[in-house]
């Protein structure tokens, strides 16, 4: 009786033999693309091969954005290496790179050539020019016919009808046309150095049509010019070497004329929107001033009136208050006055003299005896009138006695 073996045993068994079987390792394999898609940066697609398939596995996150992604229905040639799967008992190809069949030698010519560009600086974003979002005039280098030059048009004029399109028709495939369009290109940075851009654009197509737009010399070109170039050649999965080299790469024609023109007419409802918002924040700005202003002056008002209310109540008290102090300073002063005149009437000679006193004078008021000696002529003023006399005799007042 034969051996048994668990799954495991067994799984893991076929796991090693392809593990170890080197031959096998780095492999590629050719066939027809078929179920391909993308989860979390893993691409999952069955290569078919009449009868047979094979299914494969393509881990995507260290592969940069010009990478090939085949399409169903195409021939490639996916290089790797056959993995089985002990847990599942699945066989499966770990695709390592994917080329097409056919053309392995023109892409990885084209790969090289990248690469060269790349470390010359061609691709770098820093050298690039920045591209005007609202050109007053603008160039395109593309077939006369088809649908590329009319969807440009039409998405341009539609967005801006003052716009000035000059169409520079070269052929767009065919041996030759690389040049053609670098001698538009030439042409116009030497005629036209005030374009706002340079549209250079076609529709897609296959490698063999884009092959052109791969050439070295156009990529040159397009990194030399001092005007602003646009890409947009192939669909938003062929990346060319002009895509690179170019200002800017859209991935559709009418992109790259969305990107240099503004649109007029929403730029106008913007204009005529913000001026709508901007009267009715003025007119609300107004109305809460001039609520806070009469409010203000409402406050203003009241505490003005106030104010002088208090003022008039302390200018009436002050006014009281020096009305009595003034009539007493008066009462008082009159009062003064009274003991004064009292007192000079009290000293006024012409009351004497009213008491019977008499007032002499002899060249000037006489005061003592020691002023007369007899015979001195004398005025006598009385209270009525004046006496001339003359004197008799002086008898002096002497300490102790009545008169000598």
């Amino acid at each position: 009786m034969s051996k048994v073996y668990t799954i495991e045993q067994l799984n893991g068994y076929i796991e090693r033999l392809f593990a170890e079987e080197e031959v096998i390792h780095g492999i590629s394999v050719q066939g027809e693309v078929s179920g391909f898609s993308v989860s979390n940066k893993t691409a999952f697609f069955v290569l078919k091969d009449g009868a047979y398939t094979l299914s494969c596995i393509f881990y995507t996150q260290n592969i940069d954005s010009t990478a090939y992604f085949p399409k169903n229905g195409e021939r490639v040639i996916a290089a790797g290496t056959p993995q089985y799967s002990k847990k599942f008992g699945s066989l499966r190809f770990s695709v390592s790179g994917i080329r097409p069949f056919g053309k392995g030698e023109l892409y990885e010519r084209f790969l090289q050539l990248k690469e060269t560009l790349r470390l010359e600086g061609l691709f770098d974003e820093a050298r690039k020019r920045p591209v005007p979002q609202s050109a007053s005039e603008i160039a395109v280098i593309t077939s006369a016919e088809g649908a590329v030059i009319h969807d440009i048009v039409t998405t341009a004029r539609s967005r801006n009808p003052f716009l000035n399109i000059l169409i520079y028709p070269v052929r767009v495939q065919g041996a030759g046309a690389d040049a053609a369009i670098i001698a538009a290109l030439n042409e116009l940075n030497k005629h036209k150095p005030y374009l706002g851009a340079v549209i250079i654009a076609r529709g897609g197509g296959s490698a063999e049509d884009l092959e052109n737009y791969n050439s070295e010399a156009l990529a040159r070109a397009v990194a030399a010019s001092r005007l602003p170039v646009i890409s947009a050649v192939g669909h938003e999965t062929d990346i060319t070497l002009c895509d690179l080299a170019a200002d800017l790469r859209t991935a559709t024609p009418t992109a790259a004329a969305v990107a240099v023109t503004t649109d007029i007419f929403s730029e106008i409802g913007r204009i005529k929107a913000a001026a709508a918002s901007l009267s009715r924040r003025f007119a609300d700005f107004y109305t809460v001033k001039r609520a806070a202003l009469v409010t203000a002056g409402r406050r203003l008002s009241a505490a003005a009136g106030a104010n002088l209310s208090a003022r008039r109540n302390l200018l009436l008290t002050g006014a009281s208050r020096l009305r009595s102090l003034s009539e007493t300073f008066l009462d008082n002063k009159l009062n003064a006055l009274n003991q004064c005149r009292v007192g000079l009437d009290k000293s006024n000679p012409l009351r004497l003299l009213e008491s019977g006193y008499a007032k002499l004078i002899k060249d000037g008021p006489v005061y003592s005896v020691n002023q007369l000696k007899a015979g001195d002529k004398l005025d006598v003023y009385l209270q009525d009138g004046v006496v001339g006399a003359t004197v008799d005799k002086i008898n002096k007042k002497v300490t102790g006695k009545k008169y000598l």
